[in-house]
């Protein structure tokens, strides 16, 4: 199962029509600079990825680099569904990034 793209532009106030084209499912937001924050990817854990994973048994492991719009503690909260359905790991800083 793939999850849709979510996409995030720069701005104050998300048009729709920058997602004309997008892949089906494919949603997004906006931030002041383009770039993911911790509200940023709160919104898309509660809002986009768990529209898209299925009530489950088992546990889905998570990975995540280490950028600090992923490090909330609120995400980790026991009481949202996304601890329920997922182990969160999240990789050490720039572990992601490859120099030539």
């Amino acid at each position: 199962m793939a999850i849709p793209p979510y996409f995030i532009f720069p701005g104050k106030i998300m048009n729709v029509d920058l997602l004309k084209g997008a892949s089906p499912g494919a949603t997004g937001t906006v931030s002041e600079t383009g770039w993911s924050n911790t509200e940023v990817f709160r919104k898309y854990l509660t809002e986009h990825f768990l529209k898209f994973v299925p009530e489950r048994t088992n546990k889905i492991l998570l990975l995540l680099d280490g950028h600090r719009s992923h490090i909330a503690l609120d995400i980790a909260d026991s009481r949202l569904r996304v601890t329920t359905l997922c182990s969160l790991f999240c990789l050490l800083t720039r572990v992601t990034c490859f120099d030539h």
